[in-house]
């Protein structure tokens, strides 16, 4: 016969009620999503897609916290806000502390590359952090029920280790400079306080230079895809060239006229940013 165990019990229940003590059973608690985003929005060339990667990554976390499917708990370290350092990522998965049934969430976007001796690393604020040692930390952190890791960077050798495309197309070139961008061009033929040349054999020399540029595919790094960076980069070294040039046959007149006004060359610039690559 299995002993009487009720009347132990009951008078523990009455201690407890005449102490004031209520146990409510406990409703399921819901799991928290313990994020870092590391985004890279300070770099000219990607900054405005990173910076929309952030915006995306934020916007799913809130509706998942909406939804009231997990709680959100985030930290951005960004570029522009000086943050996004190795130190940072480290002392933040030292001190994640989920519980058993939370999430550990780690996000990054911006550069990336490969050396072949130690992998694959994430550039941060001049300096790099290889994904093993990132995935070692991530491992260490303390155990929860899932821990997750997305990179949106590139796992590229540097130059010297890579062997180069062959020279694109014309037909390739328009495609990349008119298809495979996003942004706003914003060009101009001369910096502030320079003249803007041409003459009746090359028309505008800056004009001249940039098509002469496209039409010529440049391709510098060898990795067979021609940039509006590259093109407009050799566009300002060919106007520059051409003023280089002509300076000599310029009248007395002129130089006194170029001399006063401190001007030197004339150097194409870009405003804002320039349109970046699609990836």
């Amino acid at each position: 016969m299995k002993p009487d165990r009720s009347q132990p019990v009951l008078v523990l229940g009455l201690l407890l009620l005449s102490l004031g003590i209520v146990f409510i059973p406990a409703a399921d608690a819901k799991p928290t999503i313990h994020s870092l985003i590391v985004v890279m929005d300070a770099d000219g060339s990607i900054g405005a897609s990173v910076d929309k990667d952030k915006r995306i990554i934020q916007g799913v976390l809130k509706e998942i916290a909406d939804k009231g499917i997990c709680n959100s708990k985030p930290t951005y370290l960004l570029s522009s806000k000086k943050t996004a350092t190795a130190d940072r990522i480290k002392n933040w998965l030292k001190a994640v502390d989920p519980s058993s049934d939370d999430v550990v969430f780690v996000y990054f976007s911006g550069h990336g590359g490969m050396l072949k001796e130690q992998g694959t690393y994430l550039a941060l604020q001049g300096e790099v952090l290889f994904r093993k040692s990132l995935v070692r930390l991530l491992e260490q952190a303390k155990t929860c029920r899932l821990k997750m890791l997305i990179t949106d960077s590139c796992s590229s050798l540097p130059r010297s280790q890579v062997t180069p495309q062959p020279a694109p197309t014309l037909e390739a070139a328009f495609q990349h400079l008119f298809v495979k961008h996003q942004g706003f061009l914003h060009l101009a033929a001369a910096s502030e306080g320079e003249y803007a040349f041409g003459n009746s054999q090359k028309g505008g020399w800056f004009t001249a230079s940039l098509i002469e540029t496209i039409y010529d595919r440049p391709d510098p790094n060898g990795d067979g895809f021609v940039s509006w960076k590259e093109v407009f980069e050799e566009t300002r070294r060919r106007t520059r060239q051409l003023f280089t040039n002509a300076y000599p046959r310029f009248t007395a007149k002129r130089k006194r006229d170029l001399s006063t006004r401190g001007i030197k060359s004339q150097t194409p610039r870009y405003y804002g940013s320039l349109p970046v690559r699609i990836r």
